[in-house]
This record gives C-alpha cells, sequence and structure tokens, in this order.
C-alpha cells in the first residue's frame, strides 16, 4: 500500500468516525420522555436532568429519574417493583419492553420518543 492510499484510508476511517459522533448527539438530542397515566399523556419533557414525582393521591407514588443519558424509573409503590428493575432506558439502546417502562398497578408508563 502507497503512502497516499494510507492517507486516504486514514482520512475515511476519520470522517466515519465524526458522522457516527455526530448523528448519536443529535439523535440524542431530539429524544423527549413521555409520561402516561393511563392512556392519557401526563407530561413531556427533554432528556435532561430531573426528578418527576407522580402521586395519584390514592396511595400510588412513582418516582422517574430524567438523565441526558436516559430515563428510570426510580421507585415505585408497587408490590412487585418490574417497573423499578426494568433499567434505565436510553436513546438507541433496547431493553425488554423496547422503549417503554410500564408500572401495570399503578398504571403509570413512560417512553422515549423522537421530539417532532
Amino acid at each position: 500500500m502507497r503512502r497516499g492510499e494510507l492517507w486516504l484510508l486514514l482520512a475515511a476511517v476519520l470522517l466515519s468516525v465524526a458522522a457516527v459522533f455526530l448523528w448519536s448527539i443529535r439523535k440524542a438530542s431530539g429524544t423527549m420522555v413521555e409520561v402516561y397515566l393511563g392512556d392519557t399523556l401526563y407530561t413531556t419533557c427533554p432528556l435532561e436532568e430531573n426528578l418527576l414525582l407522580i402521586d395519584q393521591g390514592d396511595g400510588k407514588i412513582n418516582c422517574i429519574r430524567i438523565t441526558a443519558e436516559g430515563v428510570e424509573m426510580e421507585s415505585a409503590s408497587c408490590v412487585g417493583q418490574d417497573c423499578v428493575h426494568q433499567g434505565v432506558l436510553k436513546p438507541g439502546g433496547s431493553v425488554s419492553m423496547g422503549n417503554w417502562i410500564v408500572c401495570l398497578p399503578n398504571g403509570v408508563s413512560v417512553r422515549l420518543a423522537e421530539a417532532e
């Protein structure tokens, strides 16, 4: 391989890495968190440092932690705690429920969605 071909190959690799990096930044910045109570949209917020406390007044309480990296159900008053154990939803990532965290006993759902 000649020196010129090596430089061309190196430039192509660097451009590819830069394109992937810029795509991931754009994708993460356009992601919104949607929180539903039952089938009704409760609130929408960007992926920024935030802590949502949803107290439905009848003992049903959910705490949702939102960071730039993703969203998770930090705590819930439900018995099974399946929603808490689902882990962090990350933009472009995948967990067992796709883009959703669901607390079925409390009727609270969290979804990652692309901003329109």
